[in-house]
């Protein structure tokens, strides 16, 4: 094997899941925002309300299993455990579907309600964030092969743009939509099952090998999945029960541009998550460099999109959305200066996991879940989706002070407040007030280049983090010269 192959491998592969995501973003944003002019704020609201109490719901079938199996794939690489992991969420979710329609049956939901709920069940199973699939692209992420599964969800995206394009053409409503949300990932689904037949051999068995071991082992991420599932959907919830769905609509609008954001860290943990699984015992100060290029990017990445955000906040809602939802703008500022705190908690909760001491995290989740139902029913009823927004934002940043601490824990060296963030903070909060005077597309683009130039002046990486991200994209050589000339020693 050659000296280069895994950085090569990774350096494609954290490519290809940042620019995948992105542009798979891009598309289902495109086509979101479509459907929600379509749709109306009312209609919009209603369908993010039921998909969020299936989201719910339907976590209870996932168990917790799949960072566990992703940790022992990376070892092991044996599939028995997928295939186990695949059989006990099927068994499951059928569970949870029949008690699900059970309960509308004796409730007398609407029935259009009914219909919309049944077709996001199905969603659930066969999308690329369903609980199948999940466990299909572990060998494909272990192995550095992530950009096989993306170009699936590409594909997925793109079918979905393409049949919402079609909505006024068919005078297609709530319904329409919930259908093409869901058949859109159908040939992805089938896709995957091809690829993951090919590349690894898989074949779908009805064993199940290590299910208790699985389930003991999985339970406290399963409780933390399932209270961090509610901590991100209970705001819509409780603004459809405590205000009304029109206020659910117009927060949905700036939720759907929140929530995918959680790609970026995503897309570099999952990358280096095999490595510093079996680094931890092997390679310490390794492990130690990599942690703390990823808090520092994260907060960089996160930071960067809030305060660029924040003066055309309203302008950004207007024109992805139309005027209707341009009372999401102030909703949509403070959730994401809460991605700011959030991008740190969930580096440090994958940490956990990769060290195997995962077994702390429902308390931190109980405890942020706590706080945010409380925080939702005082502000809702005074300050509507604001409201909402603001204990987000307050919550995350408990969690935030939490991880800090046990960050600090796992690794006194690295400390959260170094001078070229804070540095950096007050520079480009100043700088991007004074430029938001310009139109939205000239704004954007003169405050990017900014950003990225004072990074460079600043010397926001110091040198061994320049070296870990030229190596990352195997660009050793770069070192020393060019825009790097100055941080050889």
């Amino acid at each position: 094997m050659m000296p280069n192959t895994y950085t090569n491998d990774l350096t494609r592969n954290v490519f290809s899941q940042s620019m995948g995501q992105f542009f798979s973003l891009l598309i289902n944003l495109f086509a979101i925002a479509l459907a929600a002019r379509y749709l109306g704020v009312n209609d919009f609201g209603v369908f993010n309300y039921l998909l969020a109490v299936i989201v719910i719901l339907t976590k209870l079938v996932d168990l917790g299993i799949a960072p566990n199996i992703f940790r022992e794939y990376s070892i092991h690489r044996a599939l028995e455990l997928i295939n186990s992991g695949i059989l006990l969420r099927i068994f499951t979710f059928l569970i949870i579907s029949i008690l699900i329609n059970l309960f509308f049956f004796l409730y007398s939901t609407d029935q259009r309600e009914i219909i919309l709920s049944n077709v996001l069940l199905v969603n659930l199973l066969i999308s690329s964030k369903g609980f199948i699939r999940e466990l299909f692209e572990i060998p494909f992420k272990v192995d550095l092969k992530i950009h096989l599964p993306i170009v699936v969800m590409l594909m997925d995206n793109l079918l979905f743009l393409l049949l919402v394009f079609f909505m006024p053409y068919v005078n297609g409503g709530l319904i329409y939509f919930g259908i093409v949300y869901t058949l859109s990932n159908l040939p992805g689904f089938f896709v995957m099952i091809f690829l993951i037949n090919k590349n690894y051999n898989y074949q779908f068995k009805t064993k199940i090998t290590s299910s208790g071991w699985l389930v003991k082992n999985s339970l406290p991420l399963f409780i933390y999945t399932l209270l961090n599932t509610i901590f991100y959907n209970i705001d819509l919830l409780l603004l459809k029960k405590l205000d009304s769905v029109y206020s659910a609509g117009i927060y949905s609008a700036a939720a759907r541009l929140i929530m995918p954001m959680l790609i970026i860290p995503t897309a570099f943990i999952h990358s280096v998550f095999p490595k510093i699984s079996t680094d931890y015992h092997n390679s310490v100060s390794s492990n130690f460099i990599i942690i703390k290029f990823l808090f520092k990017t994260l907060f960089l990445l996160s930071f960067a999109l809030a305060i660029v955000t924040t003066f055309k906040s309203t302008e950004l809602i207007t024109f992805i959305y139309g005027s209707s939802f341009s009372s999401s703008a102030s909703s949509l500022s403070i959730l994401l200066w809460s991605q700011v705190f959030l991008f740190n908690s969930f580096l440090v909760i994958n940490l956990l996991v990769a060290y195997n001491k995962q077994s702390s995290l429902y308390l931190f989740s109980i405890l942020i879940l706590v706080l945010n139902i409380i925080l939702n029913f005082v502000l809702i009823p005074e300050y509507s989706f604001v409201g909402a927004a603001y204990s987000k934002l307050f919550s995350n940043f408990l969690g935030f002070f939490i991880t800090a601490i046990v960050l600090y824990k796992l690794d006194k060296t690295i400390y959260i407040l170094e001078k070229e963030l804070l540095f950096f903070s007050l520079v480009a909060t100043v700088v991007c007030y004074l430029l938001s005077f310009l139109s939205l597309p000239l704004y954007l683009i003169t405050a990017i280049i900014f950003l990225v130039l004072l990074i460079i002046f600043i010397k926001f990486y110091n040198s061994t983090e320049i070296k870990f991200l030229l190596k990352l994209i195997n660009k050793e050589n770069w070192y020393g010269t060019g825009i790097f000339v100055n941080y050889r020693k």
